[in-house]
């Protein structure tokens, strides 16, 4: 039995307004050219309009995907538009909307979500659910043979290592399917 849950969302990266039932828009300032305007557009895969995987404060491990190529995996202990907005929008848009010359890239957005541990500090907290992260990272790596294009970094923890495996094994296999 899995120890989180799982929403995915359509993630668009659009040079102009979008076509898409939209959750949310987040309106980037234009950053690769003076004249390019750049829109999120993140809408709900399932039918029903769900957005509480990205407004929630739950703990949070997000994998931004295209296809079989991996993007970014991520934390967020609170709304994940704050940390779509810092700066990981303007790396999607700039890896795949400038460098490859697209007017629209469609991303998925996978979010696991995590229940709160009352009895852990929030340092606590982050730090188990980085182990997590790290090990999904690894695993995509190994799966793949390549590093998640927009990864920068990896925080490593020793601590629960054998339960962060099993919980990253899980999701790899969704993130698969």
């Amino acid at each position: 039995m899995s120890d989180f849950w799982v929403s995915r969302y359509a993630m668009s990266i659009v040079k102009d307004e979008g076509q898409y039932d939209i959750i949310k828009t987040l309106d980037l300032e234009p950053f690769l050219k003076e004249e390019d305007r750049y829109l999120i557009n993140i809408s709900s895969s399932k039918e029903e309009n769900h957005s509480s995987g990205l407004e929630s404060g739950q703990p949070k491990i997000f994998v931004i995907k295209s296809e079989k190529e991996f993007s970014y995996v991520g934390y967020a202990s609170e709304s994940m538009f704050p940390r779509i907005t810092k700066g990981l929008a303007a790396s999607l848009a700039k890896a795949y909307m400038k460098d490859r010359e697209l007017e629209t890239k469609e991303l998925d957005l996978y979010i696991f979500e995590f229940m709160l541990f009352a009895d852990f500090s929030k340092t606590e907290t982050r730090q188990y659910y980085q182990s997590i992260q790290s090990e999904l990272i690894y695993l995509i790596k190994a799966e793949t043979g390549t590093w998640p294009i927009l990864q920068k970094q990896i925080n490593l923890w020793n601590e629960n290592q054998e339960e962060a495996k099993e919980i990253a094994y899980e999701m790899i296999l969704i993130l698969k399917s």
